[in-house]
């Protein structure tokens, strides 16, 4: 059975409060990080840098999950419960 990709059924205010959670916990973690990142490498930076990238390959994956069909999902379900136990 081939995978159904679907780019335009999707939820657009869920899409972009998931986008907007992740912009307001990059400014969270790079205003609580900047002092303890400083003591510890030398640069501002080093936590934020960290929590963009993975930002990005989460909002990769979820892009990515979101172009498949539900139907897909539901299918594959007991199986990844069962990974992810």
């Amino acid at each position: 059975m081939p995978l159904q990709v679907s780019s335009q059924k999707y939820d657009r205010s869920l899409l972009i409060i998931a986008l907007l959670l992740v912009i307001f916990g990059t400014i969270m973690v790079f205003s609580s990080s900047t002092n303890l990142s400083m003591e510890r490498f030398g640069t501002g930076t080093y936590y934020p840098k960290r929590h963009v990238m993975r930002a990005l390959i989460g909002l990769t994956v979820m892009i990515g999950a979101m172009m498949l069909d539900f139907r897909v999902w539901k299918r594959l379900a007991p199986t990844l419960i069962f990974v992810s136990i």
